[in-house]
Parts: C-alpha cells; structure tokens; sequence
C-alpha cells in the first residue's frame, strides 16, 4: 500500500477520504484471493477493533469478506511504528488472513521494548529498525488440505534509502532480525515478507552487496557482491524476479518488495513447502488503470505454498503369513519417497524376520516429517517343526515277491510322506531288493526330521532241489532211501514232512516223492517227484547162495529171505558203502570171503519166509 488511510499523504489521486485507493485496494485484493496478505503502510487502523469498516483497514478486511463470504477473513496490525516523526496515523506492517487456512496462534513485535545500548550507524539509538518501526512477528497454525503446520510470517517494512547512511542502517538492522531468527527460531518455518527497501542481487546503494546478506550468503558476514551463495537457513524465493530485472515499484527499476523463506519451507520440507517458480510480481493495471497514481506505488508480489499431504496408510503384504520355527518371511510395503518404521524399529519397504513365536507387526511411513497412520496389524503365525517319527516294520526281511506293512507313529493331525513318494501312517511294500525307507511328518506345512532308515532285506527264492531214490523198486517190506541236492539249506520232504537228507522210507505200495528247500525262510517251489515202486515179494526158498560179485550191495536196503523152516542163508558176499542188508533164514552162515564195512547196516535174523 501507499499511506493507506492517511489524510495528507499517499497517491496523488486517492480520493476524498482515500475512497478511491481503499476502492482500488479491495479489487486488488480480491482479485487475488489469497490465504495471506502482507501489507506496509496502512495509516487508519483500529486495534481494539480490526474489523472496524470505518477504517481503512477495516474496510480492505470488509472489502474481502464481501466477496468470498462473511467472516472468512480477519487481520491485525503491529503496534510498532515510527518515532522518526510524530504522526496521528503512522504507517504500519499488517496482516490479512483466511480464516479457513489460518488460525492465529500469537503475535508479538520482534524487539518489542529493546533499544540498543548504542547504534554504530548514527550513534542513534532510537534509529534501530527504521525508528521503531520493528519487524512484525505472526505465528499461526496453517491448515491446507487438512495438512497443519505452524508458520512464523514475519511481516517487514525496512528503512528506507540509497544513501550511504540508510544503507549502513538497514544492514546493521537486517542482520540483528537474521541473529534472532538464527537463535530464537531454528527448525522453525518462517516466511519474511514486505516492503525489504532493498534490493537482493545487488544493494540500491550503489555497487554494494545487498544490506540482506546475511540471508542470501553462505557466509553471513560477507561483503564481496560475488561471493558464495546460498545461505544454508535461508532461500530468498523472490530474488529470481531481481535477476529477470522486474520492478516492484511504480518509479524504481529495483526490486524490492521480497520474500524470503527458510529451509524448513524448501521443496523437501515437510508438510508445507514453497511452491518452486511461483514467484510473482502483478501490475495490475488491468484491473485498475491508473493503479501507480490512485492507489500504490508498489505493485503485489505473491509466492504460493503446497500441502505435503501425509502418506497413506501402508498395507503389509507377507510373502507368508504361516511359517515354521526356524524359517522367515519377507513383508513388503510401498512408501513412496518416504520411510518405513517397523515393530522392532526395523527400516525398509522389505524387511525379512525370522520370529521364534506368533508376532505381530505394524509399519508406518514417514514422508519427511509426516507419518502416516499405522498399518493394520499383521499377524505372523510360528508353527512348531513335528516331531521326528519313528518306523515299525511288520517284518524286517521277507522272501523275492513278498510284501511287509511299515508303520509310522508320532504324528498326530498331521501328514506322512514315505520314501517312493507313499502317504498314509502305514504302507505295504514289496521290493524286489534290500531296500531303505524313511518317513516324515508334515503339519501346517512344516516338516519334521526324517526318522531313522527302516531296511528291509529281500532274500531270494531258493532253487528247485533235485530228488531221487535208491532203488527206485522194492519189494513189500523193503526200504529205498530218497536224497535231495541242490539244497543249501533245509529239505523238506513230501513224506511225513520229515527234513532228514537222506530219507529212508518204507513203502507198502508204490509211491511218489517230492522235496522243497528252504533257506533265511524263503521256500523253493515243490520238487519234481521221485517214484518208488513197490511189488510183491521174492517166492520163498530153502535154499539162498549169496555170492561176490554178483550179490554185492553198496548201496540201498536189501532184504534177503530163506524158508524158516529149515533152510538157509549161504554168503560169500560184500556189504559196503552205505548198503542196509538184512538176511532172514532157518540158518545163516557166513563163509569166507564174506564182509560188512563199517559205516554199512547189516543185519541178520532167524525167522525167514515160510
């Protein structure tokens, strides 16, 4: 503004009363429509009533609530002015503000009730900060897009001046505003704006660095125009409208009405941040034509902030929620840009954790400083690893083509899963060579140490024996001695199941012999049969010569008979081998020549045939 309000100073074609310039100042500002006003120079203000329309501050508030609705705006102004000159209606820095976005928190004037013991620009002390026109400090919490932040808007209107004095006077007043704000404000978000009476690539004083260094060097005390910028704290936002050589004013080529903001409003900050190119500069002579002389020599100069809406909440997603004691699972989140904090203080958008019981997990995003509400509650359910099982066979060894049942315990609800591929707590198997099984156990797809090896032994079939008997024909009464080979274990006769090898038998009538063989308990099939044929006896004689060679037995049994009554038995014959003889007469007489090896049966016997 231009000495809003006053009734000697301001435009030259204000109006009666100033109506012209508040008229002009009100389409000005409600064109604009913005969440914040800055304003310098306001002369008609009514403190104990900001509202009051019979002033020209009042009225601009009035003017704005007209447009966008009643008692969407409110506004202050500082209490510190000038004491340069003694003024009924001094100029003032004042705020106008949307009560939507903007709820007051307090305000103050910077330096409120501090002279300085001296001034080294005049030796003044009454001169510091253009004669007690102090900065004007309004701390409000900002509310945009339901994203709130507190900001401190630190309203300026410097002293003015290109000479060398003045100069020397803003510096040294700009850079005890900047140690404060160091000191007092840090981490705080602060926005400085106003009438700054300098410009910020270059001082209006001639070729001198700008009386803001400290905010616009890396060294704060630097005096050399070329030296190293930024400032770390701060970031001038509109100085870019200094380096494109815009005016501010109506009648100076300098730009000098500036923000500035600290890093805390950077396009990184949290939450709210400046809006990067969106300083600008309006000559609004569109909206009022002859704008410099009704109603301001200097012309709006806006910046925009952004919302830096909280992230969302995350949604886990577990690669399982189910795992067994030992194992782990990986939950994944997308946070984008931002932080992921876990239960347990873990970081990432994966993390792996291996609990040993049932846990549960949440996760947060932060996106700078903003965090987000925590996940819902995933659940990770530990399941115990079953107990190893244990194998019973029926039989531990079986014989080529047979089968034994393996029986698995220890694992109640769950499943087992056997060598082969098998399932179920018990299997039949038939291998067709020793063969080794195992088993596990799997409950809630966790799976158990295999149990110890079942082996189970296949013994062959053993081979066919061959029978045979000597002699093959016998007399009733006689004997024959069967014999089985090809066995290396145990035969097994046909006959009586008798297991002797050889077998003597004595059949009454012709009959046929088979054998098996038996080895580890396996039993070969049945034997081809051996037949002994049996036929009536010899005619009865009384008299019986048995003679060498041709009476000579090695091997079988042989009966030989005379009449009973008074006959008898003449040899001269051999007995060997493994012969059996019995010579049955009357009489026997055994002459020489005669012989029974050991190791043969021989027999003789006083009856005989009648």
């Amino acid at each position: 503004m231009e000495w809003l309000g006053h009734p000697q100073n301001g435009p030259s074609q204000s109006g009666s009363g100033d109506a012209t310039q508040i008229a002009n100042a009100q389409t000005i500002l409600n064109g604009i429509g913005a969440d914040v006003y800055i304003l310098e120079e306001i002369c008609q203000y009514n403190a104990a009533n900001p509202t009051d329309n019979t002033t020209a501050f009042g009225k601009l508030i009035q003017g704005l609530n007209t447009t966008f609705g009643a008692n969407t705006y409110s506004g202050e102004c500082s209490p510190a002015v000038s004491n340069s000159v003694v003024d009924a209606n001094p100029q003032r820095v004042c705020i106008i503000y949307k009560n939507s976005v903007v709820t007051k928190i307090n305000s103050a004037v910077m330096f409120d009730g501090f002279t300085p013991a001296t001034y080294p620009p005049t030796g003044t002390p009454s001169q510091f900060w253009a004669s007690g026109r102090k900065p004007f400090v309004f701390k409000a919490e900002v509310n945009l897009n339901g994203q709130k932040d507190t900001i401190n808007f630190v309203g300026l209107h410097a002293k003015s001046g290109s000479d060398a004095v003045s100069y020397a006077r803003r510096a040294y007043d700009v850079r005890a505003m900047y140690n404060t704000l160091q000191t007092y404000y840090p981490n705080q978000k602060v926005i400085v704006g106003g009438d700054l009476n300098d410009d910020l690539d270059v001082s209006i004083f001639p070729n001198n660095i700008s009386s803001y260094s400290p905010f616009l060097y890396t060294n704060p005390d630097e005096t050399s125009i070329n030296d190293t910028r930024p400032n770390a704290s701060f970031d001038a936002v509109t100085k870019v409208l200094s380096d494109a050589r815009c005016a501010s004013t109506a009648t100076f080529p300098d730009f000098i009405d500036h923000f500035i903001v600290s890093n805390e409003l950077t396009s990184n900050s949290p939450k709210f941040n400046y809006v990067g190119g969106s300083a600008t500069n309006i000559q609004p002579y569109s909206l009022v034509a002859n704008y410099a002389t009704t109603t301001s020599d200097h012309f709006p100069t806006l910046i925009r902030l952004r919302s830096q809406p909280c992230p969302s909440k995350p949604v886990i997603s577990p690669a399982s929620a189910s795992i067994c004691l030992g194992s782990s699972t990986t939950l994944t989140v997308n946070c984008h840009r931002g932080t992921l904090n876990w239960t347990g203080g873990l970081t990432g958008s994966s993390i792996t954790v291996s609990p040993t019981e049932t846990k549960n997990y949440k996760v947060a995003c932060t996106v700078v400083d903003c965090t987000s509400d925590s996940s819902d509650v995933v659940t990770i359910t530990v399941n115990p690893i079953p107990s190893k099982p244990t194998i019973a066979p029926s039989l531990v060894a079986i014989c080529s083509g047979s089968s034994t049942t393996l029986t698995a315990s220890a694992c109640v609800g769950g499943t087992l899963n056997w060598t082969g591929g098998l399932t179920g707590t018990s299997i039949t198997v038939s291998p067709t060579a020793n063969t080794s099984y195992s088993v596990t156990c799997t409950i809630s797809n966790c799976v158990s140490e295999a149990s110890d090896l079942a082996n189970v032994m296949v013994n062959p079939i053993p081979a066919v024996p061959s029978v045979s008997a000597t002699p093959t024909s016998i007399i009733l009464g006689q004997s024959s001695s069967l014999s089985a080979t090809g066995c290396a274990g145990t035969v097994t006769w046909s006959f009586g199941a008798s297991t002797a090898n050889p077998l003597i038998v004595t059949p009454n009538s012709t009959t046929t012999y088979t054998a098996t063989c038996t080895v580890n308990g396996c039993v070969s099939l049945i034997s081809a049969g051996v037949t002994v044929t049996v036929t009536s006896a010899e005619p009865c004689q009384n008299q019986l010569t048995l003679v060498s060679t041709a009476n000579d037995y090695s091997s079988g049994v042989q009966l030989k008979q005379a009449s009973s009554t008074n006959d008898k038995i003449t040899a001269t014959n051999k007995i060997t081998g493994t012969a059996i003889a019995t010579y049955q007469a009357k009489a026997i007489e055994l002459n020489a020549g005669f012989k029974a090896d050991a190791g043969t049966v021989f027999k003789a016997e006083i009856g005989g045939c009648n």
